[in-house]
């Protein structure tokens, strides 16, 4: 899934020193921030018991029969049975979690996930993901325990590149116009998503307006600058391309 591992570098803390050192190296190289106290706690799953005292938790529920045949086993290609198996798993964990964590959020964003290409046979994009309220709901509770953590700064941009590529536009309105003006937050993907939300109503004013607010802090912010050519004629982003959309570059 695209916001799982798609992030931003940035300036760490040499002050603080980080914990689990192979963690933070492999969260590094997956472009994830971990620089401070709370994007750790962000992170951290509190459970009831130590996993590590049932050891069957994480053991298959496949005979061994089954699973030596089952490279033989006719099946349909299923597009996103990985997404089920993983929304089994985080399932299964929740009960031994004791507070809101990103492990609720994965769990209903993987349940969410019902795309597939025998449904729409031509669909070529790549970020073609479902997103669901419940997903939303649930990372939004985790933001207001840890809003400064730059774990869940970088998971929200890349769920805003999903929400503007499938236009839901209420969902933007709802939950980014509250990181920005409840929690303050002035990231430019946040920004961009509710400067193309405005966009889709006809507010072309103000999409510039946090369009101006992007470019003053980052001057070649490519994805501002293609929207700021597009609002200014007020024109709206065409259904057939990508104009404006944070993917990384």
């Amino acid at each position: 899934m695209r916001f799982a591992i798609v992030g931003q570098r940035g300036v760490r803390n040499d002050v603080w020193a980080l914990p689990w050192s192979d963690l933070a190296s492999r969260l590094e190289e997956l472009g994830l921030p971990l620089w401070n106290q709370e994007d750790l706690s962000a992170l951290q799953l509190p459970t009831k018991d130590d996993l590590g005292n049932n050891p069957w938790l994480f053991r298959g529920p496949f005979r061994p029969v089954n699973l030596a045949l089952a490279d033989t086993a006719f099946r349909l290609v299923a597009e996103n049975s990985l997404s089920q198996r993983a929304a089994a798993v985080c399932d299964e964990l929740l009960p031994l979690v004791l507070q809101p964590s990103l492990l609720s959020f994965y769990a209903a964003e993987f349940s969410a996930q019902e795309y597939s290409v025998h449904d729409t046979y031509l669909q070529s994009n790549p970020l073609a993901i479902e997103v669901s309220e419940d997903a939303l709901e649930k990372l939004m509770e985790l933001t207001l325990l840890h809003p400064q953590a730059k774990t869940l700064h970088r998971t929200w941009a890349e769920v805003g590149v999903v929400l503007v590529e499938l236009r839901e536009i209420g969902w933007i309105q709802q939950y980014f116009q509250r990181l920005w003006q409840e929690l303050g937050w002035q990231d430019a993907e946040i920004r961009l998503a509710l400067a193309h939300a405005a966009m889709e109503m006809l507010d072309f004013d103000l999409a510039l307006d946090h369009i101006h607010a992007i470019l003053a802090q980052y001057p070649d912010f490519g994805p501002a600058l293609e929207l700021q050519h597009l609002a200014e004629k007020q024109e709206q982003v065409p259904r057939d391309a990508h104009a404006g959309h944070n993917h990384g570059d």
